[in-house]
């Protein structure tokens, strides 16, 4: 059994380097073939971000299936072999980490099947099984990002739904803990067909918040809309690549399916896009698919009036909570008036 590496540290700051040099071989997806070839690896790679899938696939396009070391110790009793490769992911509130392909650990002890596929096919059949996506809680974390929601669209676009920035703001509520609520204007409206199947409407919800977080639509200051630098062609195949990306990690049907195998059949290369602004809006919608708290709201980051709202509605929870809870050091005999 090989005794288990010394990695370099993921804080190291050279690291961040490596991460700016795979960042500029981006360039190199511009040509249909290798953009679908990426979007197959981000979306197989259901439990990693589609952020870090592409890093990944930038950096072993042949990697099965990555975890960190602790992860593969952890859930599956493995180590990393000596000679291994590490990969880097970027990490929340922090610079980078690493990861390694299966291939690239050993079995402590007879715990899991010892052929590797066996091994990832019972891996992928795990993650089947807690796939999980609930409409009813992705429609409730609109409010947090300044979104009014409703079912009345009658035509809509060809996937059936439709946000826009809206001039005449609707008032929207935006839970804030289980008990508690704001009431705040609406920066954007999206409206859906009603008739949709859920699949359906799953998918055009997507696709229109990939247009909200790929900052094709005003954003209020919030940030420059790239409208006025993209074709119609650009914007239609960001956000239907980054609704592809969310859906098909689901395993839900969509429009956007069709639509980008159609393009990929008739060009060579893809539009003038940022895979960047692809990636994230993906990212930003798959965190909708869990409960989210406001502060990952666009309102809490964008809105300094909704900060200080907020702030002052807890400040006043506060008050009232001091007010009623009874001071212990003090007692009272029955019948004394206080």
């Amino acid at each position: 059994m090989s005794k288990q590496p010394n990695h370099p540290k993921p804080e190291h700051p050279e690291n961040k380097g490596q991460v700016d040099l795979l960042f500029q071989a981006v360039s190199s997806y511009s040509k249909c073939k290798e953009f679908k070839s990426l979007l197959a690896f981000c979306a197989r790679f259901k439990h990693l971000s589609p952020y870090n899938a592409m890093l990944v696939q930038m950096q072993r396009p042949t990697a099965t299936y990555v975890l960190t070391a602790d992860e593969w110790k952890n859930k599956y009793n493995r180590v990393i072999k000596s000679d291994a490769r590490p990969m880097i992911i970027l990490v929340p509130f922090g610079p980078v980490d690493f990861v390694f392909d299966i291939y690239d650990t050993e079995p402590v002890e007879k715990m899991f099947p010892d052929d590797i596929d066996a091994l990832i096919d019972l891996i992928y059949q795990s993650e089947e099984t807690q796939e999980n996506t609930d409409i009813d809680t992705f429609i409730r974390n609109l409010a947090i990002h300044g979104i009014a929601f409703e079912a009345n669209l009658l035509g809509g676009d060809e996937l059936g739904a439709q946000i826009e920035a809206v001039r005449q703001k609707k008032n929207i509520k935006v839970q804030l803990t289980r008990k508690h609520n704001i009431r705040w204007d609406s920066y954007f409206l999206l409206s859906i067909n009603q008739q949709l199947a859920k699949e359906n409407l799953f998918a055009s919800i997507c696709y229109e918040l990939g247009h909200l977080f790929c900052h094709h639509l005003s954003g209020y200051n919030w940030w420059d809309s790239r409208a006025n630098e993209l074709n119609r062609e650009s914007m239609t195949f960001e956000a239907a690549t980054a609704a592809w990306l969310v859906c098909e990690r689901q395993g839900i049907a969509n429009a956007s399916s069709s639509y980008l195998e159609q393009f990929f059949r008739n060009h060579k290369h893809i539009p003038d896009v940022s895979l960047d602004f692809i990636l994230q809006a993906a990212n930003e919608i798959e965190k909708m698919f869990k409960p989210l708290n406001y502060q990952k709201g666009l309102l809490y980051k964008k809105d300094e009036k909704f900060r200080d709202a907020v702030r002052r509605q807890r400040e006043r929870r506060k008050e009232e909570k001091e007010l009623i809870t009874p001071n212990k050091n003090m007692n009272y005999k029955q019948g004394e008036l206080f």
